[in-house]
């Protein structure tokens, strides 16, 4: 499954939903939303979550249940806004340094 290349042409957009659509790997041009506040992924085929997560600094809920992660990078953990991150049904192995500390999101 892949995403329109006139898809990052949505500059404003502020929710998104892209659950259950096959993905392998975040389209990159998610990554040039930066007005996202909320973004579902949940139900893919994902096994990594690409550093440049980092770019959506506005995020408040992150929906990556029901993939095949085994680890979140570390940069999630320094998204100031984020209030929710949902990690369920992930066959994760490790979670990244100060995991424990993130006492800013609800972590489901």
């Amino acid at each position: 499954t892949t995403l329109p290349d006139s898809f990052d042409r949505l500059s404003g957009l502020t929710a998104l939903c892209l659950e259950d659509n096959h993905f392998d790997a975040v389209p990159s041009c998610v990554f040039e939303l930066t007005e996202l506040t909320y973004l579902t992924l949940d139900g893919n085929g994902l096994r990594s979550i690409p550093e440049a997560i980092a770019r959506l600094d506005k995020l408040e809920v992150l929906d990556l249940s029901d993939n095949q992660l085994t680890e979140i990078p570390d940069v999630i953990l320094g998204l100031p806004k984020l209030r929710q991150l949902r990690l369920r049904n992930n066959p994760l192995a490790t979670l990244p340094p100060g995991f424990d500390e993130f006492g800013n999101a609800i972590v489901s």
